[in-house]
């Protein structure tokens, strides 16, 4: 979330995310969608298609992350000490 955050900051978008952090988090107790439209003068299907957006962008920001971090794992030299250890040729590796 603090990527997007940063994104929307950068954008000057800062009181947009205020509004709709609690849609894009899943939280079915956020305000109404027309509420918030009026807050921001904007249409409540505009506020319904910039959280559809948002939601998916992100998805991109977690999925970037999680595969650096899968990436990162893979090749740590924790990793690679354990996948090179040697067994007695009766012993299976764990």
């Amino acid at each position: 979330m603090q990527n997007l955050e940063s994104e929307l900051r950068a954008a000057g978008k800062e009181r947009l995310l205020g509004h709709l952090r609690p849609h894009l988090q899943g939280d079915r107790n956020g305000r109404p969608y027309a509420e918030i439209a009026a807050d921001l003068g904007m249409s409540e299907g505009a506020v319904k298609v910039t959280v559809h957006r948002l939601r998916l962008r992100y998805g991109e920001l977690l999925r970037t992350e999680v595969a650096g971090r899968s990436a990162t794992r893979l090749t740590s030299p924790m990793n690679s000490a354990t996948s090179s250890r040697s067994y007695p040729p009766d012993v299976r590796a764990p």
